[in-house]
């Protein structure tokens, strides 16, 4: 049994570093935002098309779904990776592009760094490989996750944005670290706003 005159700074203490925590999380969250690095990347349409629940859109990248040929090519030493492993993506925008393509995924952050400063993490959502054990074949497929997949929506929107997913694209906060927060969600070049 706790003494009386313990409950009442143990309960003092238990707020503040409760509140301290939530002003940890939203200092972070407004921290990547304002200084991210920008990448923009393609939505595209989710099959099945049930995207919408509630007020907010599930997105998918043009990048959440890789074929082994891609691994083949994006990888330097291509190996079967397993759901739920960490990932990193390079990208780089070429001139004129709209959109940032990937160069490189691998397991190490900083090997990724002398190829691009804008790299993205990821973690692996589902694979489908023919050989676990061996090497990647053009045929074996990967789908990643990003932590950036769900866009909240102005009250009674999402049905016109779900329609308009091909058309969507979203802007990223990219920290040095790999960590993202969605900033802007386009759809046919115009952003999805609150007010």
């Amino acid at each position: 049994m706790i003494p009386d005159f313990w409950k009442k700074p143990a309960f003092a203490a238990v707020v503040v570093l409760q509140l301290a925590a939530l002003g940890w999380t939203i200092y972070d969250r407004t921290r990547l935002l304002e200084t991210g690095r920008p990448l923009y990347l393609q939505c595209e349409p989710i099959d099945p098309r049930s995207l919408l629940s509630g007020d907010y859109v599930t997105l998918n990248y043009s990048v959440s779904r890789l074929t082994g040929a891609q691994l083949l090519a994006l990888m330097d030493a291509p190996a079967p990776l397993t759901v739920e492993e960490r990932v990193y993506i390079a990208f780089e925008k070429k001139p004129g592009a709209r959109f940032h393509t990937p160069i490189a995924l691998g397991r190490n952050l900083e090997e990724l760094r002398g190829r691009s400063e804008l790299i993205l993490r990821a973690w692996v959502a589902s694979a489908s490989f023919q050989n676990p054990a061996g090497a990647i074949a053009p045929d074996d497929s990967l789908s990643l996750r990003f932590g950036a997949e769900q866009y909240f929506t102005p009250q009674h929107e999402g049905a016109a944005i779900e329609r308009e997913m091909a058309n969507a694209y979203v802007e990223l906060a990219v920290a040095r670290d790999g960590d993202s927060a969605l900033r802007k969600l386009f759809v046919n070049d115009k952003e999805v706003r609150f007010y």
